[in-house]
């Protein structure tokens, strides 16, 4: 029987790779050489914060990077969360964005780099990239719903 490894990742854009899966913090240093980060802005919830160990597990595999965290990420990512993101970012000049959480904290690291990428400084400029559609009528359940 072939064991199943617990790390996985998969690609897509706009992020380059994903890691998950248990381990998954292992991949950091190596993900950070590959990409010749050398000033990490970690983009985070306080639900992380104060419920795992995650970030306390993140600096042994920063290899003495400077890095910069920001958890103040709410759910659905409105858009006055974000800005004290960006003014932090943009303050710190990070080289690699590291999100590190579920659907929200994704969502806000996508938007604090697309604004970064654009030059964009009052997330209300960000407006100009949301979609205009009327979406079909959909039903989720995420597996973070806990049941």
């Amino acid at each position: 029987m072939t064991e199943i490894p617990t790390v996985r990742s998969f690609r897509y854009l706009p992020m380059d790779v994903v890691y998950h899966g248990r381990g998954a913090i292992s991949r950091l240093g190596v993900e950070l050489d590959r990409l010749g980060a050398s000033r990490v802005f970690v983009v985070t919830s306080p639900s992380v914060v104060r419920n795992t160990d995650a970030l306390e597990r993140i600096p042994a595999q920063l290899g003495g990077r400077e890095v910069q965290v920001f958890d103040g990420v709410r759910p659905h990512v409105p858009y006055s969360c974000l800005q004290p993101g960006l003014d932090a970012l943009h303050a710190f000049g990070a080289d690699v964005l590291l999100s590190v959480g579920g659907g929200s904290v994704v969502d806000a690291a996508r938007a604090l780099a697309l604004a970064v990428g654009e030059g964009i400084r009052d997330v209300a400029a960000l407006e100009r990239f949301r979609a205009d559609f009327v979406p079909p009528n959909t039903t989720t359940i995420p597996p973070t719903s806990g049941r």
